[in-house]
């Protein structure tokens, strides 16, 4: 549920690492193996430029607009006039992706599709020049974007000066060029699958939550209301018998009158939770939140100390904790009649996590209404989905002290 872009990616910054080691590692061993001496301020550019379009696709891995920069600058390097990347589907049937303007999109679109039969680019083959059918004074350089020995179906164009023709040296730089493209490109691609995989895991989650807490309390209302029909539509006999009919409905009407409160909190909570973990934010951003929010309603004051790693627990073991913590100051606020309240979150060897809430309240009062309990109920339920236990003792400051234990399942590569 948290830290979407930062699941999707792998992180910020191993995207960056993995995208500089596949689209810059050529472009270094140009830099220092060229002969050219006078290219050599122009690639140091294309480096610098390719460090930014980096930092873009880290940021924002799903865009294709960072690509614009880095295929005008391409077009420097190169000497050419116009330079795009399609997507191609089928046989004959390009998309396209990215383009260094507006007029070059639109003629290497029309060239693309011209061409079609005459690009044949095989794994050992990766370059291709095509005479340009809209300019006979311009040849296009067709390349397949290949990254680690893994075929991509993204298409390179770049249109040239029919008298310029292509050196050595100039086909080491496309190659060099065309790894960059490729594997960032293939980045791109890993972003938006494991995008796709949390997003799929933040539906699995919810659809979890609504059935383990709302749907059940459903179930239980939808209960109470048949006995409460069936005790209407008796014919009692006698007056006594009406009486105990009577006090009967008013305890089941009682009953659902609390469930339906109960019911109807649980929904709330569950709506800003959802609302808490939207938008990227992350698990350290959730709970700060929700300590500010409790703060902010009361007159209790919260103190967060949170030393996990943003990706240290799963989804779901993440929307467990935040749940716990929600609830817990929740109680706090309404029932504790503490002034100030304390959450520590760490993780111990072997890949234990300890969650402890503490406050300086009342302590813990067993005369306390049905809904504490019932919400004491839920967090132990949610313990032991996690695999662990929540104990419940007196704290340091006589209050009331929660302790939340269990081992993270989620295995980090």
């Amino acid at each position: 549920m948290f830290t979407w872009l930062s699941r999707a990616t792998g992180h910020k910054e191993s995207l960056k690492e993995e995208l500089s080691s596949i689209a810059g590692m050529n472009l270094f061993e140009n830099r220092f193996k060229s002969d050219e001496s006078d290219e050599i301020p122009r690639i140091n550019a294309l480096l610098e430029l390719l460090q930014t379009v980096l930092e873009g696709f880290a940021d924002e891995p799903e865009s294709p607009q960072a690509l614009t920069p880095l295929l005008k600058e391409t077009e420097k390097v190169l000497s050419a006039d116009c330079s795009a990347i399609f997507i191609q589907h089928g046989i004959d049937d390009y998309i396209l992706l990215a383009s260094s303007n507006d007029s070059c999109q639109e003629e290497l679109s029309k060239s693309i599709k011209l061409i079609s039969n005459d690009i044949n680019l095989e794994q050992n083959n990766t370059l291709a020049e095509i005479q340009d059918p809209f300019h006979s004074d311009s040849y296009l350089l067709v390349m397949q974007l290949q990254s680690r020995n893994e075929i991509n179906n993204h298409i390179l164009i770049i249109r040239r000066d029919k008298n310029k023709k292509l050196t050595e040296y100039e086909a080491s730089q496309i190659g060099s060029i065309c790894n960059g493209f490729a594997g960032i490109l293939s980045c791109a691609h890993k972003a938006q699958a494991n995008r796709r995989i949390a997003l799929y895991e933040e539906r699995a989650v919810i659809a979890r939550e609504l059935h383990d807490s709302l749907a059940q309390s459903l179930s239980y209302l939808k209960i109470q209301t048949g006995r409460l029909q069936k005790i209407i539509n008796q014919n009692p006999n006698n007056q006594n018998n009406s009486k105990i009919d009577i006090d009967s409905a008013d305890a089941i009407l009682g009953e659902l009158r609390t469930n339906i409160n109960l019911a109807y909190a649980q929904l709330r909570e569950l709506i800003t939770t959802f609302r808490l973990t939207m938008n990227g934010r992350t698990l350290r951003q959730a709970l700060s939140d929700s300590a500010d929010e409790f703060e902010n309603k009361s007159s209790v004051a919260v103190t967060l100390d949170n030393r996990l790693l943003d990706d240290e627990l799963s989804v779901e073991e993440e929307m467990h904790i935040l749940q716990i913590v929600r609830e817990c100051l929740s109680n706090i606020v309404r029932h504790a009649m503490a002034s100030h309240a304390e959450i520590y979150i760490y993780s111990e060897n072997e890949g234990r996590i300890s969650l402890i809430v503490d406050d300086d309240g009342i302590g813990i009062d067993e005369k306390r209404p049905p809904e504490h309990h019932q919400g004491l109920i839920i967090m132990q339920q949610r313990a032991r989905s996690l695999g662990g236990e929540m104990t419940v003792m007196r704290s340091p400051t006589n209050g009331t002290r929660m302790k939340t234990s269990f081992v993270t399942r989620n295995k980090k590569i």
